[in-house]
């Protein structure tokens, strides 16, 4: 069987770590696929994080190039390349070698002469949110969608939701648009993980037994602020519930709100039951979200949410906003609130905190066990279909 080999360039890294589990899961899904045809390798500079290399070096061939190095001199010559000769000469001669036929994911604004592209936009936040960015900001998006849209031979986009934005946002490309619900893959290991390393977390952490779990980076849209109001207003009421948090709070684009959060915490008195541990391993991730009474993602906005394709396929209930992709991607067990009222999210909490004890929750679990085989292959299955027809074209 002839393989066809998939190129990704320019992939996310720590900055968004969203974007490295989006791609971690798609390599694992190409892979799991015995019957799959696709080869896929993975492009990145000597200056990429080497911990995020290695999860992709399970599932692809990693391809390390000086070409691809900001600020390094293959770099600045491949700019005055571009401004020149309109092209991506020095990158186009990486992807020749390793014989790419298909750019995935590419993000890119330029055609790439003899490579089929498929591009992918994660969501439209800068047209459902326009007070988050500049107009300058929003223009640049608009005009960066609209060339990458042009010059991408297909669209993937994670939702229903994102792909109606799309419809909107570029009608005379409608006949590109495709639909690709990702499916994340828990750490198997968390399901008969030792109590000795569940106690070590805890008490590397300083967590109590009884905690909700906010595991997502500190963009402003991604709404800590109102579940922090819903603590402090439980807390008026005498019920104290533990909130553990997780996620990046030194990236340049969210350290000024996770500071602000910060100051919040400290002048509501929520010191004691606020915990913001920063930036941790997946594992340790799953083992948080596993041994939580509920998972929360109170979002004002998604593409496809990765936190909540991890419950979904762990088998754990969460606590979200009621925007329409969560609602298109429905984790069983869940509660849905208005992402805009601390009041009715303080009483989701308060109901779960109440009725639920914390741990996992064994038929969820056994139930998401049960499909998650299914639910892989349909997702590789699906990609390598656009692939396949984005070779016909």
């Amino acid at each position: 069987m002839k393989k066809i080999k998939i190129g990704f360039l320019n992939v996310p890294d720590h900055n968004w770590m969203g974007g490295v589990n989006y791609l971690k899961n798609l390599l694992y899904a190409i892979q799991f696929n015995n019957d799959t045809r696709l080869e896929p390798y993975v492009f990145v500079s000597n200056k990429y994080p080497g911990n995020i290399k290695k999860e992709y070096q399970k599932n692809a061939n990693v391809i390390v190039s000086s070409t691809l190095d900001r600020k390094g001199l293959f770099h600045y010559a491949s700019l005055i390349i571009k401004r020149i000769f309109n092209s991506f000469s020095p990158v186009k001669r990486v992807l020749a070698k390793s014989g790419i036929q298909v750019l995935s994911h590419f993000s890119n604004q330029q055609k790439l002469a003899n490579v089929k592209q498929i591009g992918w936009i994660p969501d439209f936040q800068h047209l459902h949110l326009p007070q988050l960015f500049t107009d300058a900001e929003r223009e640049k998006r608009d005009i960066n969608y609209r060339k990458r849209i042009a010059n991408s031979d297909i669209m993937i986009f994670s939702s229903k939701d994102a792909y109606e934005d799309f419809k909107q946002f570029a009608p005379e490309f409608i006949h590109k648009g495709r639909v690709l619900n990702f499916v994340s893959q828990p750490d198997l290991s968390i399901f008969t993980m030792p109590e000795d390393y569940t106690d070590e977390v805890m008490k590397k952490y300083s967590i109590q037994e009884k905690y909700f779990f906010l595991p997502n980076q500190f963009w402003k849209h991604k709404n800590h602020l109102n579940v922090f109001k819903a603590v402090e207003i439980l807390k008026k009421k005498g019920v104290e519930v533990q909130l553990i948090c997780s996620g990046n709070m030194d990236a340049p684009m969210t350290s000024e709100n996770a500071e602000f959060l910060k100051d919040y915490i400290r002048k509501a008195g929520l010191d004691s039951q606020i915990n913001l541990l920063g930036l941790i391993n997946f594992k340790e991730l799953m083992l948080l979200a596993r041994n939580s009474i509920s998972v929360i993602n109170p979002s004002k906005f998604e593409g496809w949410s990765s936190t909540v394709e991890e419950c979904k396929s762990m088998g754990k209930n969460m606590i979200l906003s009621n925007i329409a992709v969560h609602l298109e991607q429905s984790p069983p067990g869940s509660l849905y609130v208005d992402p805009d009222d601390p009041e009715e999210i303080a009483q989701a909490l308060q109901k779960n905190w109440e009725e639920l004890s914390p741990g996992p929750d064994i038929i969820l679990e056994e139930n998401a066990k049960e499909h998650l085989k299914s639910r892989t292959i349909k997702f590789a299955e699906q990609y390598e279909k656009i692939v396949e027809e984005v070779l016909s074209l």
